[in-house]
């Protein structure tokens, strides 16, 4: 029996005394092994996740934002082109570029489902976006985490925002907001009226399993794709011996890229090495489906991603057209509707809009609707008529309503 607790002294894991590891457990969370990291923030931790919300961010910041007086919205017509607002957006925070301020508008709609805009005039007050003053008062913009906003109802409305910065480096100290003092842009939650609803709370289960198996990946590499050693002794060996062995083991084992050395044991022992299970050769294509999961959830195609294997060029040309229609404009509407208020507040029939013209998919989707006009233009169509239906972009012309059909001439 001594023999026997010594023994299973030797192979019994240390106790921790650390108390959260212990709350932990009782509460059924994932205990991480030593020399990994747990998933605790999966835009820093998990590539996937990182490409997605990065991809439609870049995205939407490359899209020119104008500024047009009367509702109009085209190219060329009563365009804002100077003037404080105009400045605003061209710079919306001395510390802020107009490319990272809509990245960041985007960014934080993928993590946390809403995005929080406050508005401070030349000398850092917070300004109302109901007021009506007599200048535009708002020279900068500032994006806010939306985890350090509290929502403050009073008999079932929204009566403000508590605001409470995570650390000293927040550029707004705390403060109590009014609701007509934050620009508040959610997405859709079914669960809580007030605060907005992640795609990333969706796609938690695919990020962690993503991430346990690229843990998994780097401890194979890392141990020069060896799963181990298995030690069996046909009699019970001394604490001294054991010692041995392990050390034994440990000078085989050399850093990762170099070749393992020789093992040489002078006692009655055997060593058997385990075979990896099927199920832990296919982590690559598990890793595969999480990728397409991750991408589907926050509407990225692995084109976009740049994993073109299953893909053709016309395949591939469509599919980002398709993207950016259905995933991003759509995504620049949201934005524009609640950048709206501020724009009221710089003067009446301004409206703020992304132009995707300027993008190259929809020049070539332009082009291609060009090439069909030409096609019904030779069957008397007039131009007006294609220009609206086709939306090529182009005025109305007085010449346009006449029909020009270019028929074949016919000889006797």
């Amino acid at each position: 029996m001594p023999i026997l607790k010594h023994i299973l002294d030797r192979f019994r894991p240390a106790q921790k005394s650390s108390m959260p590891v212990a709350r932990a457990f009782l509460r059924g969370d994932d205990e991480p092994e030593s020399g990994s990291l747990p998933l605790v923030n999966p835009y820093q931790q998990s590539a996937w996740v990182y490409a997605a919300v990065c991809a439609k961010a870049a995205k939407i910041a490359q899209i020119p934002f104008r500024l047009s007086r009367a509702g109009v919205r085209r190219r060329g017509e009563n365009l804002v082109t100077s003037g404080p607002l105009y400045d605003l957006f061209q710079r919306p925070h001395p510390r802020l570029d107009r490319f990272a301020f809509w990245e960041l508008i985007s960014t934080w709609l993928d993590l946390r489902g809403e995005v929080f805009l406050v508005a401070l005039d030349a000398d850092g007050r917070v300004q109302s976006l109901t007021a009506r003053p007599r200048a535009f008062p708002v020279r900068s913009l500032l994006v806010l985490p939306p985890d350090d906003f509290q929502e403050i109802i009073t008999d079932h409305q929204l009566t403000g925002w508590r605001y409470q910065p995570g650390g000293p480096y927040s550029p707004l100290p705390g403060a109590a907001l009014l609701p007509e003092e934050v620009i508040h842009l959610k997405l859709p939650n079914p669960f809580q009226f007030w605060r907005g609803m992640s795609p990333l709370t969706v796609a938690q289960l695919a990020v962690q399993t993503d991430y346990a198996s690229a843990q998994f990946m780097k401890g194979l590499m890392l141990n020069n794709a060896d799963p181990g050693l298995i030690v069996t002794a046909n009699s019970c060996l001394s604490e001294h011996q054991m010692e041995q062995i392990y050390a034994a083991l440990r000078e085989r084992k050399r850093r990762p890229g170099a070749a393992d050395r020789p093992l040489f044991l002078p006692f009655d022992v055997k060593v058997d090495k385990p075979a990896l299970r099927a199920a832990d050769v296919q982590f690559l294509e598990n890793r595969k489906f999480s990728r397409q999961e991750i991408g589907s959830i926050f509407k990225v195609p692995q084109t976009i991603l740049g994993y073109t294997e299953d893909a053709n060029r016309s395949v591939d040309e469509q599919q980002s057209l398709n993207w950016l229609i259905n995933v991003i404009l759509p995504l620049g509407r949201r934005i524009e509707a609640a950048l709206q208020p501020l724009l009221d507040l710089a003067g009446p029939e301004l409206s703020g809009w992304f132009d995707p013209d300027a993008l190259p998919e929809m020049q070539a989707a332009r082009r291609a609707r060009v090439d069909t006009a030409v096609k019904l233009a030779t069957l008397g169509v007039p131009f007006n008529d294609l220009n609206r239906e086709l939306d090529l972009g182009f005025p109305e012309y007085a010449w346009g309503n006449e029909q020009r059909s270019q028929k074949p001439e016919v000889r006797s």
